[in-house]
């Protein structure tokens, strides 16, 4: 069953879809090769056509510059950094002193639970790190919170 042609642009040898994609040389659907002759016998559409703007106002360009230029001297992603070096600097050695006073009180009891809270010390230790420096890449605050 072939379905209705009520675009009536050129349609897919194999699948007889519409062609979504004018510039490929192929149907985007099934991968079918797209004869050049089916195109030809078609107009490009409107919409792929190139369209000429006019120009912008001097004063108009002029603060769009400044904008772009006084855009990139902010200071706000500095001060982000600062409040995660602030807050890792912080949150590092407070999971260290948890975990320490943790290991001394069961090192008495049993030293197995005492080998076990240093290796999720340390695997808390290696998850704030990384999150840490991927909210650094990012500038944006991850989710603990701003």
């Amino acid at each position: 069953m072939t379905p209705p042609t009520a675009t009536g642009g050129p349609r897919c040898p194999r699948c007889h879809r519409a062609l979504a994609a004018w510039r490929l040389g192929h149907c985007i659907y099934c991968g079918e090769t797209i004869p050049a002759e089916l195109k030809a016998a078609f107009a490009e559409p409107e919409g792929l056509k190139w369209v000429e703007r006019p120009d912008l106002p001097t004063d108009l360009s002029k603060k769009l510059e400044m904008m772009r230029i006084v855009g990139n001297e902010t200071q706000a992603p500095r001060k982000t950094r600062v409040a995660w070096a602030v807050a890792a600097g912080v949150a590092f050695p407070l999971l260290i002193a948890i975990f320490y006073f943790a290991y001394v009180l069961l090192r008495r009891l049993s030293p197995v639970s005492s080998a076990l809270v240093i290796i999720v010390g340390m695997g808390g230790l290696g998850y704030l790190i990384v999150s840490f420096l991927k909210a650094r890449e990012k500038g944006l605050p991850n989710k603990f919170g701003r």
